[in-house]
C-alpha cells in the first residue's frame, strides 16, 4: 500500500510537471503568434502607408503638372495678345509715319507743279 501511495504521488508529481510544461508550451505559442501578428499587421501598415504616400506624391505631382500646363496656356495667351497690341501699334505707327511723309511731300509737289507749269 505504501508504494502504491508512492507511485501515486510519483504519478501526480509527473503529471503536474508535465501539464506545467504544456501550459508553458501553449504560452509559448500564443506569445510567438502574437508577436507574428503584431509584425505582420505592422509590415501591413508600413507598406500601406507607403502605398498612401506614393498616391499622394503622384496626385501632387499631377496637380503640379496641370497647374503648369495652365500656367503655360495662360502665359502664351497673353503673350499672343501682347504681340497683337504691338502689331496694332506698328502699323498705326506706320500709317501715321506715311500719312506725315506724304503731308510733308505733298506742298512740295504742288509747289513744284505750280512753278513748272
Amino acid at each position: 500500500n505504501a508504494e502504491e501511495e508512492v507511485k501515486r504521488k510519483r504519478i501526480l508529481s509527473t503529471r503536474h510537471t508535465l501539464l506545467k510544461q504544456l501550459q508553458e508550451a501553449e504560452r509559448k505559442e500564443m506569445k510567438e503568434r502574437y508577436s507574428m501578428l503584431q509584425r505582420t499587421f505592422t509590415k501591413w501598415r508600413e507598406a500601406s502607408l507607403d502605398g498612401r504616400v506614393i498616391y499622394n506624391k503622384a496626385v501632387a505631382l499631377y496637380e503640379w503638372k496641370s497647374q503648369l500646363r495652365a500656367w503655360r496656356q495662360w502665359r502664351s495667351y497673353c503673350k499672343l495678345k501682347q504681340e497683337k497690341r504691338d502689331e496694332e501699334v506698328r502699323e498705326a505707327l506706320f500709317r501715321e509715319n506715311k500719312n506725315l511723309r506724304l503731308a510733308d511731300v505733298h506742298p512740295q509737289k504742288l509747289h513744284l507743279r505750280i512753278y513748272f507749269k
